[in-house]
């Protein structure tokens, strides 16, 4: 398959949102690098690309490590050239439920490591180059959850894509005080069927088995009010498409869901009300 000559990267590659992000960028005519650690995962994902026609090209790596990102920016950049759409997508969940004092204290740094310091990682490792082409655009997958607290029983995800959504929100503010033309933009979907649940299941098994969830979901649960209607939980297609058209735009924030704006009203409504 012969590369094209717009090229798009794009971390956690091998499932999930990421996989349908190369979907869509594949049949926009970009030739897609994936990334990602899962060898398994990326050979057959790279099969099944290549497959639907799509000029792909993958490579194993780790977000958790700045120099496993410096090899991926520098033999991406030398084999296909400048980048034009990095896609910052690799992310883990974590825990299915805690309270923020019961919770196991190495799940932290183990969910940070890779949705916060990997995003860091990833951008460090390609923005300079995309900053000194003066070329490219750059999508990092965050959630609701960074814009707002409504996973109450999930307090390490949801406060890693917070600090996800404040990393992104300095990077916009530098590159635009900076004058660069390198746009950047946080993907927020709510609800969505990946098999990021399956890849916690075997991170624990890794670490031994050990139970993650320090109390029922009950004690949770029951303090939010239960929602009349179930949320809506989309596929990862569908995000995809919805993320990929937005690339065309100028909006910061890529909202998926209906209801995603409703929420953040909400919250900062709620907000506003602690000043008067």
């Amino acid at each position: 398959m012969v590369m094209t000559e717009k090229t798009a990267v794009v971390t956690g590659g091998a499932s999930g949102i990421g996989f349908a992000l190369a979907q869509q960028l594949g049949t926009r005519g970009y030739s897609v690098v994936l990334a990602d650690r899962n060898v398994d995962e990326l050979e057959a994902a790279e099969a099944e690309l290549r497959g639907a026609g799509v000029a792909v090209a993958s490579i194993e790596c780790d977000v958790r490590h700045p120099e496993s990102m410096l090899q991926v920016a520098g033999a991406v950049t030398s084999e296909h050239g400048p980048v034009d759409v990095l896609c910052a997508n690799a992310g883990v969940s974590g825990p299915p439920v805690g309270l923020v004092w019961s919770t196991h204290a190495e799940d932290w740094p183990r969910v940070y490591a890779v949705n916060v310091f990997g995003v860091v990682n990833t951008l460090s490792a390609f923005l300079p180059g995309m900053i000194a082409e003066a070329r490219g655009q750059v999508l990092v997958t965050g959630s609701i959850t960074g814009l707002v607290t409504m996973q109450v029983n999930a307090p390490i995800y949801v406060s890693s894509k917070h600090a996800v959504f404040s990393v992104v929100d300095s990077v916009r503010e530098q590159l635009e005080v900076t004058g660069s033309p390198v746009k950047i933009q946080f993907l927020a979907p709510g609800g969505v069927a990946t098999r990021i649940m399956e890849h916690e299941a075997a991170a624990v098994a890794e670490l031994g088995g050990r139970d993650t969830a320090s109390e029922p979901p009950v004690v949770l649960q029951s303090a939010r009010p239960t929602p009349s209607t179930p949320p809506e939980r989309f596929e990862p297609h569908q995000v995809a498409a919805i993320a990929v058209a937005a690339l065309d735009g100028d909006e910061f924030i890529i909202y998926t869901h209906s209801g995603s704006r409703d929420l953040v009203r909400q919250s900062l409504t709620s907000i506003s009300a602690s000043l008067e």
